[in-house]
C-alpha cells in the first residue's frame, strides 16, 4: 500500500494515528482496497 509510506511521511511517527488510520480505513473501503 502507497497510503502507508505517504501517510507517515505526512504524520512523522507523531501526529493523529487514530484520525489517520480512520482516514485510510475510510479511504480504503470506498476503494473497496483491504
Amino acid at each position: 500500500m502507497v497510503f502507508r509510506g505517504e501517510f507517515t511521511v505526512q504524520t512523522s511517527g507523531h501526529r493523529d494515528m487514530h484520525e489517520i488510520t480512520g482516514e485510510v480505513g475510510a479511504i480504503a473501503a470506498r476503494s473497496d482496497i483491504r
